[in-house]
């Protein structure tokens, strides 16, 4: 009996280390996918800051006409 208690031990422990990784894979995952976004994020960012300097507009004085408006 004792045997026994000791092998599900063993499998709980297993299966307990299995989950753990993938739980480790999925945060790895999610944190790579939230730094991606947020470079994209700034990318698109910068690049509308140049397409309104290359017009004239300064980004702050166009955002604020924008919001003026509302």
């Amino acid at each position: 009996m004792l045997a026994a208690l000791k092998q599900r031990e063993q499998q709980f422990g297993g299966l307990r280390a299995s989950m753990m990784k993938e739980k480790e894979e999925e945060l790895t995952l999610f944190l790579e996918m939230k730094k991606s976004e947020e470079e994209s994020n700034n990318l698109l960012l910068n690049n509308s800051k140049d397409f309104y300097a290359s017009l004239g507009i300064h980004f702050c004085s166009y955002s604020f006409l924008v919001f003026s408006f509302f």
